[in-house]
């Protein structure tokens, strides 16, 4: 069921599963947010949230994480204690390097971390086993993202490259995947075609 509010929320007697709160001008997240343990998508877009509390890992069903256009500095370690945590929208939020506990979410399957300030895109110390989409669209990054021979189901990763490309990683060849390039929508595809 889905919410607008966190009092409509309450009126299905803890039983939603979609809270959409985007756009309300919301500095924190509502403490009573934590008090519907069936959410699966959590929509906090476009508001003041500087910060996202560590009581987010009571919401073990959540499925999809929707924090786009907040001023986030950090994310919560408490995020990769979400089991079953496949989307997370990290768009515009002024990251200027990649959240570490994201490479701990072991269900990641797509990342939007477009528009944001990212400079490097070393991603070579993340294992990401499940993730099929990468949005680094829109970044400061000066070289293309390392490390995503890690993600082998990783169908689409959309970048642009500001400035020279100084580093065009190949990207797990040795796995048999192709990717394209395109200049036009500064994106890069590559299906997987082989591999494990």
């Amino acid at each position: 069921m889905r919410a607008y509010s966190i009092r409509e929320a309450l009126q299905q007697g803890g039983t939603a599963t979609e809270l959409y709160l985007h756009g309300l001008g919301l500095r924190e997240v509502p403490e009573e947010v934590w008090l519907l343990p069936n959410l699966e998508v959590l929509d906090l877009e476009n508001n003041q949230i500087g910060q996202v509390p560590e009581a987010v890992a009571l919401l073990t069903g959540l499925r999809i994480l929707r924090l786009s256009c907040n001023p986030l500095r950090e994310l919560p370690v408490a995020l990769e204690r979400l089991p079953v945590l496949e989307e997370v929208y990290l768009s515009r939020c002024g990251f200027r390097a990649l959240p570490g506990v994201l490479s701990a979410c072991r269900a990641l399957k797509k990342l939007d971390l477009s528009g944001n300030r990212i400079k490097t895109g070393a991603l070579e110390k993340v294992q990401w086993g499940k993730l099929e989409s990468l949005n680094l669209e829109k970044n400061a990054l000066a070289a293309f993202p390392s490390g995503l021979e890690n993600a082998p189901a990783c169908a689409r990763c959309n970048w642009r490259i500001t400035g020279s490309l100084k580093l065009l990683h190949p990207i797990g060849c040795r796995q048999g995947w192709r990717f394209w390039i395109s200049a036009a929508t500064g994106s890069l595809k590559f299906p997987v075609i082989g591999g494990p």
